[in-house]
């Protein structure tokens, strides 16, 4: 059990670089979450290419990815001195925050790709199903959950003595992962990624089938041949249409967007998952590297998006270049 009054806690005389290696990497994520998501919250609003509907879920996501990184601030000194110096109240309220916040986070990004999926497949109906009012208020009362939630689990936190606690493996406070704590770690992976991560994939794959279906009907309504009134025929089932680079291209985006949006959430939780679950089999069959560099890679999608952004969206990139040349004036 580990120990929460600042008394060392390492095994060994000498000092492990696994544990600076990976304070470094921790800083890294944590100045890059503060510097994109201050990014996304600037630009975001400014672009016109983008709805006032996405531009809400999009600030909300900026908005918690900020609370992931300022949740991550205490992993610092944890894993460079080898002990919990902030109390066991501190880390009984860390535990729960770190346990809920990257789940919020992950819930919005579900709700940014949902918009999406509305907007694609019901184009018609899209300004009625979704506004910026309904938006807000969805998102109004899942933080009000969020809060009422957090604020039961602070009130009764000294009733987590004994099941939050430091683990001297990822130096950070969290819920003890064991074999009779099965079933609170299976749905606590399935809310925070296995359900969302098959949400996005079932719905980017209907998105390409759908964009190719959409490609297939306009190149066969062009490629028609014209009657004597020089209306288009529409071909008959079977007969072969020859390939285009609109179609290769509409495909290859969806693609490569499929790829992008549910690859890189995989990347980032996938490790993760599979190693805490393997890790309640067998408690001390994942080295220590291994481990953490799992810890890691969740931390990594609180800043993704915006890197995403700034590689994939050019009016992202200028507006961007804009305010930055602006503030570069300013200053001059």
């Amino acid at each position: 059990m580990a120990n929460l009054t600042g008394v060392d806690l390492s095994s060994s005389s000498g000092v492990s670089m696994i544990p600076m290696v990976y304070a470094s990497g921790v800083v890294v994520n944590i100045l890059l979450i503060c510097i994109c998501n201050a990014v996304n919250l600037v630009v975001v609003p400014k672009l016109n290419d983008i709805k006032d509907t996405e531009k809400v879920f999009y600030l909300s996501l900026s908005i918690t990815d900020l609370l992931v990184g300022i949740t991550l601030l205490p992993l610092v000194p944890s894993a460079v001195t080898r002990t919990w110096i902030f109390g066991k109240l501190a880390c009984n309220v860390h535990g729960i925050l770190m346990t809920i916040i990257p789940i919020c986070s992950t819930c919005v990004f579900v709700f940014l790709n949902l918009d999406r999926f509305v907007a694609i497949f019901q184009p018609m109906k899209y300004h009625q199903l979704v506004t910026k009012r309904r938006a807000v208020i969805l998102l109004s009362g899942f933080a009000l959950m969020v809060f009422t939630f957090l604020l039961i689990c602070v009130t009764f936190v000294s009733h987590f003595d004994g099941i939050v606690v430091f683990q001297l493996e990822t130096f950070v406070c969290s819920v003890v992962l064991s074999r009779g704590k099965v079933a609170f770690v299976l749905t606590t992976f399935a809310f925070s990624f296995w359900l969302p991560a098959i949400l996005l994939l079932v719905g980017y794959i209907q998105i390409v089938r759908v964009a190719w279906q959409h490609v297939r009907k306009i190149h066969q309504a062009v490629t028609a041949p014209k009657t004597p009134d020089g209306e288009r025929c529409a071909r008959r089932p079977g007969e072969n249409i020859p390939p285009v680079k609109q179609r290769r291209a509409t495909g290859t985006k969806s693609i490569a967007l499929m790829v992008v949006v549910t690859g890189s959430f995989s990347l980032c939780w996938l490790p993760f998952s599979i190693i805490e679950s393997y890790l309640l089999i067998h408690p001390d069959g994942i080295p220590t590297a291994l481990r953490l560099s799992a810890h890691w890679l969740p931390q990594t999608s609180s800043w993704r998006n915006a890197v995403t952004f700034l590689v994939l969206k050019k009016s992202y990139r200028q507006m961007v270049q804009k305010c930055f040349s602006c503030r570069q004036s300013t200053s001059d």
